[in-house]
């Protein structure tokens, strides 16, 4: 799995690249901490956001990997939305062109 810092790496290669998210977001995974994205700028902040989502470290690995379905995670409970749905939804393209430069 990766780390934090690994992850945080990746969001910041992404939107260096042109990649885009709709408004804010957070993901809170348990066990190794946060990443806040807005329009320009990711942080490990735990800063408020139109979107946040929680997880597990396992999860949130198989989500930012590619190998783990978002809709499938949340229908399980194991992905918790709160906020704007639309930036969810968003988030499987950021992910892979996040993992892309990990």
């Amino acid at each position: 799995m990766k780390t934090l810092d690994e992850y945080t790496q990746g969001f910041t290669a992404a939107l260096a690249k042109g990649a885009i998210l709709p408004t804010s977001a957070r993901m809170d995974i348990d066990g190794i901490g946060s990443i806040h994205i807005d329009e320009r700028s990711v942080t490990n902040n735990v800063d408020p956001a139109n979107c946040i989502m929680r997880t597990t470290h396992e999860i949130y690995d198989g989500l930012f990997n590619g190998t783990g379905e978002p809709a499938l995670a949340f229908a399980k409970g194991d992905l918790e939305v709160n906020g704007d749905m639309a930036v969810a939804l968003a988030m499987p393209g950021l992910f892979k062109r996040a993992n892309e430069v990990v």
